[in-house]
């Protein structure tokens, strides 16, 4: 039976601004509401993983053996939403050679710092390279550890 999945990613941001002038309180809102619905007509892959830093560098390779929670291959041809956190107590380093396309150029990475993440979305989706744009690379500290979550396509 093939895979079904249903994805909806959703981020609120809101603040709250207030001073008083003279004897007034003035406040102003800001906030914005994003809802991305990933329908399964364009995803059908979902990988996901804590990973626990082996030495310096852990590469997760989008375009080899992986496999969905359900313990099926996740080949990706397609990925639409990336999510990338540090559970870690040092910084760590998303990006390099080979890596998924989000960051341009080879040599380009994000720091995230401990409990900052990442998250990438684009409902069309950025094509899979094998061998040339395939790659999660973190780098980070020994026996840190990461969440990461990858939606996406076969074909």
């Amino acid at each position: 039976m093939p895979l079904t999945v249903t994805n909806n990613v959703e981020i609120k941001l809101s603040s709250i601004i207030k001073d008083t002038v003279g004897l007034a309180t003035a406040q102003g809102t800001i906030s914005q509401a994003i809802t991305n619905q990933l329908t399964t007509t364009t995803t059908n892959l979902v990988y996901s993983i804590t990973g626990t830093m082996v030495g310096t560098d852990d590469t997760y390779d989008l375009a080899g053996a992986l496999e969905t929670p359900l313990g099926e291959a996740a080949v990706f041809a397609k990925v639409m939403c990336v999510f990338i956190r540090n559970n870690g107590v040092a910084a760590m380093h998303v990006g390099g050679t080979n890596t998924i396309p989000i960051l341009s150029g080879a040599t380009n990475t994000i720091e995230l710092a401990p409990n900052a993440y990442l998250l990438y979305v684009d409902q069309t989706g950025i094509t899979i390279t094998d061998t040339a744009a395939d790659i999660i690379k973190i780098t980070g500290t020994a026996d840190d550890t990461y969440d990461i979550i990858v939606i996406g396509a076969s074909a």
